[in-house]
Parts: C-alpha cells; sequence; structure tokens
C-alpha cells in the first residue's frame, strides 16, 4: 500500500535521477582534425652572425613555415566565428621561452585577459618588443639568465593579434592570437587541433597563417560528438 512516505521517496529518486541525467549531458561538441601545407614555399634556415654564434649556433631554422614530411602544416590558428563571447574568463597564464634563441612557442592563442610571461633561458641579452597594429605595446630588456618578466593583463586586453619580436636577434619573433571567446587552437606539430566545447550546428572555421594567410571552412558539430575536418593551404 503506498503511503505518503512512499510517494515522497519516489517523487525524490525521479528527482535525483533526472538531474544526474541532465548534468551529465553535454551538449557541446568537438572540432578535431590537422592542417595541410600543399604550396611549394621553402623558407632556408637563416644565417647567425658570428658576434651571435654563441649560443645561438650558426644557424637558425625558420619558425615562420613549419612543415613536416607529411606536409603536416604546424602553428596555424583555427577559431570558431560567429559565436558569441560569453561571459569574460578568468585570467590565464601563457608562458613564452627565449631558448637556443627562439620563442618556443612561436605561436600562441589565448582569451581576452590572459596574463604573459616571457622567460629568458639563455646566456646572452634578449628583449621582447610587442606590436598591435603598428602600435608598441611595452620593450622590455631580458639580460639575466633565468629572468621571468610578467606583462600587465591590459596588454592582451583586444581580440586580434600581437607580434613579438627580439631586437638583438633580428629572426627571433613570434605571434599571440587573442580571442574573446574559448573556440580556437593551434596545430602543432602533426598539423592536429583540437576546439572543444562547440555548440552543435554548423559553423564558420576560420584558418589564419603568419605566411599563407587564412581559409575559411564550413564544419557541421554533433551535439556530443565530434566533427572531423582536415584543411589544405596552398
Amino acid at each position: 500500500m503506498w503511503t505518503p512516505r512512499a510517494f515522497c521517496v519516489l517523487a525524490f529518486g525521479l528527482a535525483w535521477l533526472g538531474t544526474a541525467h541532465s548534468s551529465n549531458a553535454d551538449p557541446t561538441g568537438t572540432i578535431v582534425g590537422h592542417v595541410r601545407y600543399l604550396g611549394t614555399r621553402v623558407i632556408a634556415p637563416i644565417r647567425v652572425p658570428p658576434s651571435a654564434a654563441m649560443p645561438c649556433g650558426k644557424t637558425q631554422p625558420s619558425q615562420a613555415l613549419i612543415v613536416g614530411k607529411d606536409k603536416s602544416l604546424a602553428n596555424a590558428v583555427l577559431s570558431v566565428d560567429g559565436l558569441p563571447d560569453g561571459a569574460p574568463a578568468a585570467p590565464t597564464e601563457v608562458s613564452i621561452t627565449q631558448k637556443a634563441c627562439v620563442f618556443e612557442p612561436h605561436v600562441v592563442a589565448a582569451r581576452i585577459g590572459s596574463r604573459l610571461t616571457f622567460i629568458n633561458t639563455d646566456v646572452c641579452l634578449h628583449n621582447v618588443h610587442l606590436i598591435a597594429g603598428g602600435v608598441t605595446l611595452g620593450n622590455i630588456a631580458m639580460p639575466i639568465q633565468g629572468q621571468q618578466s610578467k606583462l600587465p593583463i591590459s596588454v592582451l586586453s583586444k581580440a586580434g593579434s600581437v607580434h613579438f619580436k627580439c631586437d638583438v636577434h633580428s629572426w627571433m619573433d613570434g605571434y599571440v592570437y587573442v580571442f574573446g571567446h574559448p573556440h580556437f587552437a593551434v596545430s602543432d606539430r602533426s598539423g592536429a587541433f583540437r576546439i572543444e566545447g562547440v555548440p552543435p550546428g554548423t559553423h564558420e572555421l576560420r584558418v589564419q597563417h603568419e605566411l599563407i594567410g587564412g581559409v575559411s571552412r564550413q564544419v557541421t558539430v554533433p551535439a556530443g560528438g565530434e566533427a572531423n575536418i582536415d584543411i589544405d593551404l596552398k
């Protein structure tokens, strides 16, 4: 016989099951894929001036165009266009290292409000010259091995790109791509990328590269699933 207490227990159990089901359900999807470069452009290694050979070596490979044997393209920046920015993200740390006279990583992507830190692991003098839209945002001397320079949040306060370089060693440079939303990625040396938390539907996937330029591709993201897309640049 159903008692008032039994009805309460049943109602509580059904409510708990409903809550558990809704909390485990993830309506967003993921975009995964690879980027390849099918063009013929090649950048020869950079000859280092003898005065900088210690510790920079005699030559430096170009960081501007990194292509694998299977045509995989590193440092392509991918982002989903047309989605709202949503709530501002809490500041995150983005670190870039001056190591063996290159910036590592060469390209990073971050949300607005992230904090940028540069670290010099070399025994020689470097600096960090930051430029956006032709305007210098900062110029920091990095003369000490192990020095860490944490930049103010205002440096990455706008969507766009920030170019950074070392004026002491002309081949040393890189980019920070800044977004107001979290739907972005940078391809690794295998050309692979992954963008999580994308609302289901058909979206424009934008691809940018500092030398090759950019393209857009349509991709349909399933709820709770993955959309696979491979992109060839020429």
